[in-house]
């Protein structure tokens, strides 16, 4: 088997490298950046399957930034993916998209439930581009995996997991505050993604862990694994619930947001 890692340096793509070296020693894997031009004159003919991992994210997003996002996001994944289909045309085609796709956000005291009904209306320009990619890549002729995780948690790993982890381990305190999200660890991330590629499944994977996570249960989970003591303090929670109010990084932590266990069936 030979397969074609674009923006081997991302968490994901690290994580993935690794457990494929150790399952399949004898798999070829490739690498491809996308930081410079090299990826218009590469040989794309004999790959089995390629894995589309970079991504411009974990950023404030700034009209500066808005050609990146385009960029990276989506003209280059499909021009890509035309590039692969004359080289390789059986190749398999994996795009790592996002849960952000559906433009929807955690809510403290409700939650907010996707489904296979819900509608795709991105309200970022990284869920914009996104799901542009999706759309470009749907139409065209690639054995296409497309996959749309929530929040990838595990060891290191930045965006919203590793502020938790850094509010965790700084303040030893946190609010009991219960609260549902889809959340999925990088373990299980990558497993499932390794079977996409042996298996060589084709369609839209909203992956998860099988229950739901609370934000408390994680914060201890976090204590434990680090070694830092932690207090739950009940009497932070109207704080919360105040905070909310005013900021919306509140509901991005303490909000309920999950994906329908049946949302693949």
């Amino acid at each position: 088997m030979r397969i074609l890692i674009v923006g081997p340096n991302s968490y994901i793509a690290r994580h993935f490298i690794d457990l494929t070296n150790r399952r399949f020693p004898d798999w070829t894997i490739d690498t491809l950046s996308v930081r410079d031009d090299r990826w218009k004159a590469f040989d794309y003919s004999g790959y089995d399957s390629a894995l589309y991992f970079s991504a411009i994210v974990h950023k404030k997003e700034t009209p500066e930034l808005q050609d990146d996002y385009r960029r990276i996001n989506y003209h280059i994944p499909v021009e890509m993916a035309r590039l692969l289909s004359l080289q390789s045309p059986d190749v398999q085609f994996i795009y790592m998209s996002t849960m952000a796709v559906f433009g929807q956000e955690g809510r403290i005291g409700q939650t907010v439930h996707i489904d296979r009904t819900t509608a795709l209306s991105p309200k970022t320009a990284y869920g914009r581009t996104k799901l542009a990619a999706e759309e470009a890549l749907t139409s065209g002729p690639l054995n296409l995996a497309i996959f749309r995780p929530p929040m990838v948690y595990g060891p290191d790993c930045p965006g919203n997991y590793g502020t938790l982890k850094k509010f965790v381990t700084t303040f030893h305190v946190f609010p009991t505050l219960r609260n549902q999200r889809s959340m999925i660890h990088i373990d299980t991330l990558t497993g499932q993604l390794l079977d996409c590629v042996t298996q060589r499944r084709s369609g839209i994977f909203h992956p998860q862990e099988n229950d739901y996570i609370c934000s408390a249960d994680m914060a201890l989970d976090i204590a434990r694994e680090t070694g830092t003591g932690l207090w739950l303090c009940p009497l932070l929670n109207p704080l919360v619930r105040l905070g909310g109010l005013i900021h919306p990084a509140f509901h991005k932590v303490w909000g309920n947001l999950i994906y329908d266990k049946e949302i693949d069936q």
